[in-house]
Protein backbone atom coordinates (compact mmCIF):
# COMPACT_ATOMS: atom_id res chain seq x y z
CA UNK A 1 0.00 0.00 0.00
CA UNK A 2 2.68 2.87 1.03
CA UNK A 3 5.63 3.54 -1.21
CA UNK A 4 8.74 3.76 -0.29
CA UNK A 5 10.61 7.09 0.73
CA UNK A 6 12.45 7.54 -2.19
CA UNK A 7 9.47 6.98 -4.93
CA UNK A 8 7.54 9.74 -2.48
CA UNK A 9 10.18 12.16 -3.13
CA UNK A 10 10.16 11.32 -6.95
CA UNK A 11 6.06 11.98 -6.73
CA UNK A 12 7.07 15.50 -5.62
CA UNK A 13 7.67 17.07 -9.06
CA UNK A 14 4.42 15.45 -10.41
CA UNK A 15 2.46 17.00 -7.73
CA UNK A 16 4.00 20.52 -8.47
CA UNK A 17 3.07 20.15 -11.76
CA UNK A 18 -0.22 19.49 -10.94
CA UNK A 19 -0.58 22.16 -8.32
CA UNK A 20 0.71 24.55 -11.02
CA UNK A 21 -2.13 23.74 -13.57
CA UNK A 22 -4.55 23.72 -10.95
CA UNK A 23 -3.36 27.06 -9.85
CA UNK A 24 -3.25 28.23 -14.00
CA UNK A 25 -6.91 27.10 -14.10
CA UNK A 26 -7.82 28.98 -10.70
CA UNK A 27 -6.27 31.74 -12.20
CA UNK A 28 -8.10 31.76 -15.46
CA UNK A 29 -11.24 31.08 -13.89
CA UNK A 30 -10.75 34.28 -11.32
CA UNK A 31 -9.53 36.94 -14.21
CA UNK A 32 -12.82 35.38 -16.11
CA UNK A 33 -15.01 36.16 -13.45
CA UNK A 34 -13.97 39.44 -12.69
CA UNK A 35 -14.10 40.68 -16.41
CA UNK A 36 -17.45 38.95 -16.65
CA UNK A 37 -19.17 40.01 -13.36
CA UNK A 38 -17.06 43.54 -12.92
CA UNK A 39 -14.93 44.78 -10.36
CA UNK A 40 -17.91 45.60 -8.19
CA UNK A 41 -19.59 42.53 -8.20
CA UNK A 42 -16.53 40.54 -8.04
CA UNK A 43 -15.78 41.87 -4.66
CA UNK A 44 -19.01 40.73 -3.63
CA UNK A 45 -17.52 37.41 -4.62
CA UNK A 46 -14.50 37.34 -3.16
CA UNK A 47 -15.97 37.75 0.11
CA UNK A 48 -18.78 35.28 -0.39
CA UNK A 49 -15.91 32.87 -2.11
CA UNK A 50 -14.41 33.13 1.46
CA UNK A 51 -17.54 32.71 3.56
CA UNK A 52 -17.76 29.21 1.91
CA UNK A 53 -14.13 28.11 2.48
CA UNK A 54 -14.45 29.23 6.11
CA UNK A 55 -17.93 27.69 6.27
CA UNK A 56 -16.76 24.20 4.93
CA UNK A 57 -13.83 23.83 7.31
CA UNK A 58 -15.54 25.03 10.19
CA UNK A 59 -18.09 22.21 9.55
CA UNK A 60 -15.03 19.43 9.40
CA UNK A 61 -14.10 20.58 12.92
CA UNK A 62 -9.98 19.67 11.79
CA UNK A 63 -10.77 16.48 10.89
CA UNK A 64 -9.96 16.43 7.91
CA UNK A 65 -6.01 17.65 8.68
CA UNK A 66 -6.08 14.89 11.88
CA UNK A 67 -7.07 12.36 9.31
CA UNK A 68 -3.45 12.72 7.81
CA UNK A 69 -1.81 11.87 11.58
CA UNK A 70 -4.03 9.66 12.48
CA UNK A 71 -5.30 7.51 9.54
CA UNK A 72 -1.90 7.78 7.83
CA UNK A 73 -0.49 6.49 10.37
CA UNK A 74 -3.34 2.79 10.90
CA UNK A 75 -3.00 2.88 6.98
CA UNK A 76 0.77 2.65 7.35
CA UNK A 77 0.50 0.22 10.20
CA UNK A 78 -1.99 -1.82 8.40
CA UNK A 79 -4.23 -1.56 11.59
CA UNK A 80 -7.44 -1.86 9.08
CA UNK A 81 -9.43 -2.19 12.70
CA UNK A 82 -8.53 1.18 13.83
CA UNK A 83 -8.16 2.63 10.29
CA UNK A 84 -12.32 1.44 9.63
CA UNK A 85 -12.88 2.86 13.38
CA UNK A 86 -11.21 6.13 13.13
CA UNK A 87 -13.55 7.07 9.60
CA UNK A 88 -16.91 5.97 11.43
CA UNK A 89 -15.86 8.08 14.06
CA UNK A 90 -14.54 11.10 11.62
CA UNK A 91 -18.30 10.51 10.08
CA UNK A 92 -20.47 10.79 12.95
CA UNK A 93 -18.19 13.43 14.32
CA UNK A 94 -18.93 15.79 11.55
CA UNK A 95 -22.35 14.79 10.42
CA UNK A 96 -23.69 17.21 13.14
CA UNK A 97 -21.99 20.47 11.64
CA UNK A 98 -22.62 19.31 8.26
CA UNK A 99 -26.84 18.95 9.03
CA UNK A 100 -26.64 22.08 10.91
CA UNK A 101 -25.40 23.84 7.62
CA UNK A 102 -27.95 22.27 5.21
CA UNK A 103 -30.39 23.41 7.97
CA UNK A 104 -29.15 26.89 7.77
CA UNK A 105 -28.99 26.68 3.92
CA UNK A 106 -33.08 25.34 3.73
CA UNK A 107 -34.26 27.98 6.20
CA UNK A 108 -32.19 30.77 4.50
CA UNK A 109 -33.65 29.28 1.23
CA UNK A 110 -36.93 28.91 2.42
CA UNK A 111 -36.94 32.69 3.93
CA UNK A 112 -35.65 34.31 0.93
CA UNK A 113 -38.37 32.49 -1.41
CA UNK A 114 -41.13 34.04 0.63
CA UNK A 115 -39.76 37.18 0.64
CA UNK A 116 -39.68 36.79 -3.02
CA UNK A 117 -42.90 35.30 -3.29
CA UNK A 118 -44.84 38.68 -1.35
CA UNK A 119 -42.28 41.27 -3.22
CA UNK A 120 -40.27 42.28 -0.32
CA UNK A 121 -36.65 41.08 -1.76
CA UNK A 122 -35.53 39.41 -5.74
CA UNK A 123 -34.03 35.99 -4.66
CA UNK A 124 -31.61 36.59 -7.41
CA UNK A 125 -30.27 39.64 -5.62
CA UNK A 126 -29.47 39.07 -2.01
CA UNK A 127 -25.29 38.75 -0.98
CA UNK A 128 -24.01 35.77 -2.05
CA UNK A 129 -23.37 35.26 1.62
CA UNK A 130 -26.55 34.04 2.18
CA UNK A 131 -26.38 31.21 -0.39
CA UNK A 132 -23.40 29.88 0.47
CA UNK A 133 -24.52 27.45 3.12
CA UNK A 134 -26.36 24.90 1.13
CA UNK A 135 -22.96 24.57 -0.91
CA UNK A 136 -20.40 24.47 2.44
CA UNK A 137 -21.32 20.72 2.90
CA UNK A 138 -20.04 19.68 -0.30
CA UNK A 139 -17.25 21.87 -0.71
CA UNK A 140 -16.27 20.50 3.01
CA UNK A 141 -16.63 16.90 2.19
CA UNK A 142 -14.37 17.05 -1.07
CA UNK A 143 -11.46 18.29 1.33
CA UNK A 144 -12.39 15.14 3.63
CA UNK A 145 -12.16 12.95 0.86
CA UNK A 146 -9.30 14.10 -0.75
CA UNK A 147 -7.34 13.80 2.85
CA UNK A 148 -8.52 10.18 3.15
CA UNK A 149 -6.71 9.60 -0.43
CA UNK A 150 -3.58 11.56 1.24
CA UNK A 151 -3.55 9.50 4.31
CA UNK A 152 -3.75 6.55 2.18
CA UNK A 153 -0.71 7.78 0.39
CA UNK A 154 -2.67 8.46 -2.93
CA UNK A 155 -1.05 11.87 -3.78
CA UNK A 156 -1.26 12.28 -7.23
CA UNK A 157 -5.54 11.69 -7.00
CA UNK A 158 -5.82 13.66 -3.82
CA UNK A 159 -4.03 16.98 -5.91
CA UNK A 160 -5.33 16.21 -8.66
CA UNK A 161 -9.16 16.00 -6.95
CA UNK A 162 -9.31 19.11 -5.12
CA UNK A 163 -7.09 21.27 -7.16
CA UNK A 164 -7.16 20.87 -10.86
CA UNK A 165 -10.70 18.51 -11.06
CA UNK A 166 -12.44 20.60 -8.82
CA UNK A 167 -11.16 23.85 -10.67
CA UNK A 168 -11.63 22.87 -14.06
CA UNK A 169 -15.58 22.07 -13.18
CA UNK A 170 -15.74 25.50 -11.59
CA UNK A 171 -14.38 27.12 -14.97
CA UNK A 172 -16.47 25.01 -17.26
CA UNK A 173 -19.63 25.27 -15.56
CA UNK A 174 -18.82 28.90 -15.34
CA UNK A 175 -18.51 29.42 -18.91
CA UNK A 176 -21.56 27.50 -19.39
CA UNK A 177 -23.55 29.20 -17.15
CA UNK A 178 -22.17 32.79 -18.82
CA UNK A 179 -23.88 31.23 -22.05
CA UNK A 180 -27.07 30.48 -20.73
CA UNK A 181 -27.33 33.45 -18.81
CA UNK A 182 -25.75 36.21 -20.98
CA UNK A 183 -27.40 38.59 -20.60
CA UNK A 184 -27.75 39.29 -16.45
CA UNK A 185 -26.19 37.01 -14.73
CA UNK A 186 -27.11 37.25 -11.07
CA UNK A 187 -26.21 35.99 -7.35
CA UNK A 188 -28.59 33.14 -7.59
CA UNK A 189 -26.97 32.00 -11.05
CA UNK A 190 -23.58 32.37 -9.55
CA UNK A 191 -24.51 30.06 -6.12
CA UNK A 192 -26.32 27.76 -8.87
CA UNK A 193 -22.96 27.09 -10.47
CA UNK A 194 -20.93 26.57 -7.50
CA UNK A 195 -23.86 23.89 -6.10
CA UNK A 196 -23.49 21.81 -8.99
CA UNK A 197 -19.59 21.91 -9.32
CA UNK A 198 -19.28 21.15 -6.12
CA UNK A 199 -21.61 18.49 -6.00
CA UNK A 200 -20.17 17.04 -8.88
CA UNK A 201 -16.47 16.85 -7.69
CA UNK A 202 -17.90 15.28 -4.15
CA UNK A 203 -19.03 12.59 -5.74
CA UNK A 204 -16.18 12.17 -7.80
CA UNK A 205 -14.28 11.74 -5.07
CA UNK A 206 -16.50 9.67 -2.93
CA UNK A 207 -16.36 6.94 -5.92
CA UNK A 208 -12.65 7.19 -5.69
CA UNK A 209 -12.66 6.72 -2.06
CA UNK A 210 -14.64 3.64 -2.64
CA UNK A 211 -12.20 1.85 -5.10
CA UNK A 212 -9.07 3.23 -3.49
CA UNK A 213 -9.45 2.61 0.21
CA UNK A 214 -11.73 -0.39 0.15
CA UNK A 215 -12.28 0.12 4.23
CA UNK A 216 -14.79 2.10 3.19
CA UNK A 217 -17.30 -0.58 1.73
CA UNK A 218 -17.39 -1.86 5.17
CA UNK A 219 -19.08 1.46 6.51
CA UNK A 220 -22.87 1.15 7.62
CA UNK A 221 -24.65 3.79 5.98
CA UNK A 222 -27.50 3.80 8.79
CA UNK A 223 -25.12 3.31 11.37
CA UNK A 224 -23.30 6.22 10.59
CA UNK A 225 -26.13 8.08 10.25
CA UNK A 226 -27.83 7.37 13.47
CA UNK A 227 -25.40 5.44 15.69
CA UNK A 228 -24.18 6.70 18.45
CA UNK A 229 -20.53 8.44 18.11
CA UNK A 230 -17.80 6.94 20.56
CA UNK A 231 -16.05 9.03 23.11
CA UNK A 232 -12.73 8.97 21.64
CA UNK A 233 -11.38 12.24 23.89
CA UNK A 234 -7.64 12.38 21.80
CA UNK A 235 -8.84 12.27 18.41
CA UNK A 236 -11.61 14.68 19.15
CA UNK A 237 -9.15 17.71 21.25
CA UNK A 238 -6.47 17.10 18.45
CA UNK A 239 -9.31 17.58 15.69
CA UNK A 240 -10.31 20.74 17.79
CA UNK A 241 -6.77 22.18 18.34
CA UNK A 242 -6.37 21.50 14.52
CA UNK A 243 -9.71 22.90 13.42
CA UNK A 244 -8.52 26.22 15.90
CA UNK A 245 -5.11 26.42 13.76
CA UNK A 246 -6.73 25.91 10.05
CA UNK A 247 -9.47 28.04 10.80
CA UNK A 248 -7.17 31.26 12.06
CA UNK A 249 -5.86 31.54 8.66
CA UNK A 250 -9.44 31.31 6.48
CA UNK A 251 -11.00 33.61 9.58
CA UNK A 252 -8.11 36.04 8.81
CA UNK A 253 -8.51 35.87 4.74
CA UNK A 254 -13.03 36.34 5.47
CA UNK A 255 -11.84 39.33 7.67
CA UNK A 256 -9.46 40.64 6.28
CA UNK A 257 -11.45 41.40 3.35
CA UNK A 258 -14.73 42.44 5.38
CA UNK A 259 -12.48 44.95 7.35
CA UNK A 260 -11.68 46.67 3.58
CA UNK A 261 -15.15 46.68 2.82
CA UNK A 262 -16.46 48.17 5.92
CA UNK A 263 -13.12 50.86 6.24
CA UNK A 264 -13.16 51.39 2.64
CA UNK A 265 -16.74 51.15 1.57
CA UNK A 266 -15.81 49.68 -1.58
CA UNK A 267 -16.58 46.06 -3.07
CA UNK A 268 -14.61 47.14 -5.51
CA UNK A 269 -11.59 48.02 -3.87
CA UNK A 270 -12.43 44.31 -1.99
CA UNK A 271 -12.10 43.24 -5.43
CA UNK A 272 -8.45 44.59 -6.03
CA UNK A 273 -6.85 42.82 -2.79
CA UNK A 274 -8.85 39.41 -4.17
CA UNK A 275 -7.08 39.84 -7.28
CA UNK A 276 -3.54 40.48 -5.50
CA UNK A 277 -4.42 36.94 -3.16
CA UNK A 278 -4.70 35.62 -6.06
CA UNK A 279 -1.43 36.17 -7.64
CA UNK A 280 0.18 35.38 -4.58
CA UNK A 281 -1.57 32.48 -3.58
CA UNK A 282 0.43 30.81 -6.05
CA UNK A 283 3.54 30.89 -3.88
CA UNK A 284 1.34 28.68 -1.12
CA UNK A 285 -0.18 26.40 -3.69
CA UNK A 286 3.94 25.73 -4.89
CA UNK A 287 4.74 25.15 -0.99
CA UNK A 288 1.76 23.22 -0.38
CA UNK A 289 2.51 20.83 -3.00
CA UNK A 290 6.17 20.06 -1.55
CA UNK A 291 4.96 19.34 1.35
CA UNK A 292 2.29 16.87 0.65
CA UNK A 293 4.44 13.61 0.54
CA UNK A 294 6.14 15.01 3.83
CA UNK A 295 2.74 14.85 5.85
CA UNK A 296 1.72 11.24 5.80
CA UNK A 297 5.24 10.50 7.62
CA UNK A 298 6.03 13.06 9.95
CA UNK A 299 3.36 11.38 13.20
CA UNK A 300 5.95 7.84 12.39
CA UNK A 301 8.90 9.57 12.16
CA UNK A 302 8.98 12.13 15.49
CA UNK A 303 8.52 8.47 17.41
CA UNK A 304 12.45 7.93 17.15
CA UNK A 305 15.30 9.60 17.18
CA UNK A 306 16.62 7.85 13.95
CA UNK A 307 12.90 9.12 12.89
CA UNK A 308 13.59 13.01 13.31
CA UNK A 309 17.21 12.40 11.29
CA UNK A 310 15.06 11.15 8.78
CA UNK A 311 12.62 13.55 8.88
CA UNK A 312 15.30 16.07 9.22
CA UNK A 313 16.82 15.21 5.93
CA UNK A 314 13.76 15.32 4.31
CA UNK A 315 12.86 18.85 5.36
CA UNK A 316 16.10 19.26 4.29
CA UNK A 317 15.28 18.53 0.83
CA UNK A 318 11.79 20.26 0.70
CA UNK A 319 13.58 23.80 1.78
CA UNK A 320 15.83 23.03 -0.93
CA UNK A 321 13.00 22.59 -3.10
CA UNK A 322 11.04 25.57 -1.60
CA UNK A 323 14.29 27.90 -2.73
CA UNK A 324 14.23 26.11 -6.09
CA UNK A 325 11.33 26.83 -7.28
CA UNK A 326 9.36 29.46 -4.68
CA UNK A 327 12.37 32.58 -5.40
CA UNK A 328 12.55 32.50 -9.01
CA UNK A 329 8.86 32.40 -8.77
CA UNK A 330 8.41 35.20 -6.33
CA UNK A 331 10.70 37.60 -8.39
CA UNK A 332 8.40 36.45 -11.91
CA UNK A 333 5.20 37.55 -10.09
CA UNK A 334 6.57 40.88 -8.85
CA UNK A 335 8.28 41.82 -11.97
CA UNK A 336 4.85 40.96 -14.14
CA UNK A 337 2.64 42.13 -11.35
CA UNK A 338 1.01 45.00 -13.25
CA UNK A 339 0.50 42.72 -16.28
CA UNK A 340 -1.32 40.08 -14.49
CA UNK A 341 -3.46 41.84 -12.97
CA UNK A 342 -4.54 43.58 -16.26
CA UNK A 343 -5.85 40.12 -16.84
CA UNK A 344 -8.57 41.17 -14.07
CA UNK A 345 -9.33 43.87 -15.90
CA UNK A 346 -8.14 47.55 -16.57
CA UNK A 347 -8.91 49.25 -13.46
CA UNK A 348 -7.55 46.12 -11.14
CA UNK A 349 -3.71 47.58 -12.46
CA UNK A 350 -3.82 50.34 -10.05
CA UNK A 351 -3.57 47.87 -7.30
CA UNK A 352 0.36 46.88 -8.26
CA UNK A 353 1.66 48.42 -5.13
CA UNK A 354 -0.55 46.16 -2.50
CA UNK A 355 -0.16 43.21 -5.42
CA UNK A 356 4.07 43.47 -5.32
CA UNK A 357 3.37 43.36 -0.81
CA UNK A 358 0.87 40.55 -1.16
CA UNK A 359 3.21 38.53 -3.17
CA UNK A 360 5.93 38.50 -0.49
CA UNK A 361 3.86 38.38 1.78
CA UNK A 362 2.73 34.72 0.54
CA UNK A 363 6.46 34.25 0.10
CA UNK A 364 7.17 34.33 3.67
CA UNK A 365 4.36 32.59 5.00
CA UNK A 366 5.00 29.76 2.60
CA UNK A 367 8.24 28.88 4.56
CA UNK A 368 5.76 28.09 7.71
CA UNK A 369 4.24 25.12 6.16
CA UNK A 370 7.12 22.99 6.84
CA UNK A 371 7.46 23.96 10.21
CA UNK A 372 3.42 24.30 11.50
CA UNK A 373 2.80 20.59 9.47
CA UNK A 374 5.39 18.91 11.97
CA UNK A 375 4.30 20.38 14.86
CA UNK A 376 0.93 19.55 14.17
CA UNK A 377 1.48 15.86 13.21
CA UNK A 378 3.93 15.56 16.37
CA UNK A 379 1.61 15.77 19.45
CA UNK A 380 2.05 19.90 19.70
CA UNK A 381 -1.08 20.99 17.73
CA UNK A 382 -1.74 23.25 20.80
CA UNK A 383 1.70 25.59 20.10
CA UNK A 384 0.73 26.06 16.21
CA UNK A 385 -2.89 26.95 17.64
CA UNK A 386 -1.66 29.43 20.24
CA UNK A 387 0.72 31.01 17.66
CA UNK A 388 -1.98 31.09 15.40
CA UNK A 389 -4.35 32.61 17.25
CA UNK A 390 -2.02 35.43 18.78
CA UNK A 391 -0.94 36.30 15.46
CA UNK A 392 -3.85 36.31 13.58
CA UNK A 393 -5.31 38.37 16.51
CA UNK A 394 -2.76 41.27 16.12
CA UNK A 395 -3.08 40.96 12.51
CA UNK A 396 -6.42 41.66 12.11
CA UNK A 397 -6.64 44.58 14.94
CA UNK A 398 -2.85 45.77 13.11
CA UNK A 399 -4.92 45.15 9.78
CA UNK A 400 -7.82 47.79 11.07
CA UNK A 401 -5.76 50.75 12.20
CA UNK A 402 -2.98 50.46 8.76
CA UNK A 403 -6.08 50.17 6.49
CA UNK A 404 -7.89 53.53 8.22
CA UNK A 405 -4.77 55.65 7.41
CA UNK A 406 -2.54 53.57 4.34
CA UNK A 407 -5.50 52.04 2.43
CA UNK A 408 -5.08 48.88 0.82
CA UNK A 409 -1.52 49.18 1.01
CA UNK A 410 -1.75 49.55 4.88
CA UNK A 411 -3.55 45.82 5.47
CA UNK A 412 -0.95 44.64 3.08
CA UNK A 413 2.03 45.14 4.83
CA UNK A 414 0.17 44.28 8.28
CA UNK A 415 -0.16 40.31 6.89
CA UNK A 416 3.77 40.56 6.11
CA UNK A 417 4.95 42.03 9.20
CA UNK A 418 2.80 38.96 11.41
CA UNK A 419 3.75 36.29 8.56
CA UNK A 420 7.12 37.23 9.33
CA UNK A 421 6.38 37.01 13.15
CA UNK A 422 4.66 33.81 12.10
CA UNK A 423 7.48 32.22 10.99
CA UNK A 424 9.91 33.27 13.27
CA UNK A 425 8.01 32.00 16.09
CA UNK A 426 6.93 28.26 14.30
CA UNK A 427 10.87 27.93 13.86
CA UNK A 428 11.69 28.48 17.12
CA UNK A 429 9.11 26.21 18.90
CA UNK A 430 10.22 23.63 16.14
CA UNK A 431 13.86 23.56 17.61
CA UNK A 432 13.05 24.19 20.55
CA UNK A 433 10.37 21.23 21.23
CA UNK A 434 11.87 18.63 18.48
CA UNK A 435 15.02 19.97 17.52
CA UNK A 436 14.44 20.22 13.66
CA UNK A 437 15.79 22.84 11.95
CA UNK A 438 12.42 23.66 9.47
CA UNK A 439 14.12 26.42 7.94
CA UNK A 440 17.50 24.44 7.33
CA UNK A 441 18.46 23.28 3.74
CA UNK A 442 21.62 21.19 4.75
Amino acid sequence: MTATDNQQEKKAPLIILLTLIAYLITYILRSYLANKLGSNFYGEYAIAWQVLVLIGFIALLGTNTAGTRYLANFLHLHKDVDALSYIKWNIKFIRGTFITCWAIGVLSFITMLFLHIFHVHDIREHHLIFYMFWIAPAYASIFLLTNYLLANNNFILSTFLQGTLLNLIFLVCFFCAFHIWPNHFTKFEVSLVLFVSTVTVAFICFIVVVNKIKLVKQLNIRDLLLGKNANQPLWRNTSYKLAITQLSFFVMTACVLFILQVVLHSNRKVGYFSAGITISTILFVVGFAITVPLRPLISSLCASKSGKNALQAKVNFANLLFVIFLVPLMIMLIIFSRQLLNHFGADFVQAQPTCIILILSEFVFSFTLIGQAILSYSGYAKVVMVTKLITVALALIGGIFATIFFGLKGMAYTTLVFSSVNLLLISYFCQQKLSIRCLSIY
